[in-house]
């Protein structure tokens, strides 16, 4: 399995849903670029500019995450998100 552990799809995708409005970004943007890469385990760090900090720090990184959230609902026959190992047993990637 490939893992990729250094991303920007978070801030990125959050970038563009916070700033820009924009709605599923991840499942046109870095689904598709995961899955061509053979990416089988992404991490996905939060990550706040330094412009944001440090008044904005809290509010950016719970957008963020809420939009990492919402991409894995959106998404769930392409993705999974991992909360214990048992997640990450064999069956759960077929």
């Amino acid at each position: 399995m490939i893992a990729d552990a250094h991303s920007t799809c978070c801030s990125s995708s959050g970038y563009r849903e916070l700033r820009h409005g924009e709605r599923g970004s991840f499942a046109r943007t870095w689904l598709p670029l995961l899955e061509a890469g053979g990416v089988g385990l992404q991490v996905c760090p939060v990550f706040v500019d330094l412009e944001r900090q440090p008044e904005g720090t809290l509010r950016e990184a719970l957008g963020q995450a809420t939009c990492l959230l919402r991409a894995v609902r959106e998404n769930l026959d392409r993705v999974l998100q991992v909360r214990s190992a048992a997640d990450l047993a064999p069956r759960r990637f077929r």
